[in-house]
């Protein structure tokens, strides 16, 4: 195992000021952007935390989106559940924790919905013919911010968009037990 951080929030704070291959958020965003942060569900069969890394990241991106002048109504959280049941409030706060909870409340947190259609973008399709179908919210967003917890070499990046915030339509087409032969 590694050793942990001496002090994570000031890690958190160095990665966001120097991301790897772009600008820090204050850059690429002004007071008229929207933003989608999204994060894994609490489904993860990984140990509980004390305070789990996703919510004190989230909370130094939602300070920092305040700093830039984004007003809380163009920030919406999502969580990336894919076709996993939709989480309580109660739910999420154990990977937000309960101040993000409070602060933004159920109308700008929400569990994605897969099978909503008025909730989806068709994207159009690969060369291979499988539809690419996302959330609303990531589509019409400035940026959308992922936040995970990597357990796994498949966990992360564009997969976590396309299966947490996908459709039936995009999930089928590589979550089928024909993909493990």
């Amino acid at each position: 195992p590694l050793d942990p951080l001496p002090d994570a929030g000031r890690a958190i704070g160095e990665a966001l000021d120097n991301p790897i291959d772009a600008s820090p958020l204050e850059e690429q965003l002004n007071p008229r952007s929207r933003v989608t942060i999204a994060f894994d569900d609490p489904c993860l069969p990984i140990p509980l935390m004390l305070r789990d890394i996703r919510g004190i990241v989230i909370q130094e991106v939602i300070g920092r989106l305040y700093r830039i002048g984004i007003p809380q109504e163009r920030i919406r959280l999502i969580c990336a559940n894919g076709l996993h049941r939709k989480w309580t409030l109660k739910e999420l706060s154990t990977v937000l924790g309960g101040k993000i909870v409070r602060e933004m409340g159920p109308e700008r947190i929400a569990c994605h919905d897969g099978s909503r259609q008025e909730e989806l973008v068709h994207l159009g399709s690969t060369p291979e013919g499988w539809e690419v179908e996302i959330d609303r919210a990531v589509a019409e967003s400035d940026i959308t911010i992922y936040v995970n917890v990597n357990f796994t070499s498949m966990n992360g990046g564009w997969k976590s968009i396309l299966v947490g915030l996908g459709s039936w339509r995009s999930i089928r087409h590589h979550h089928t037990p024909e993909q493990w032969n």
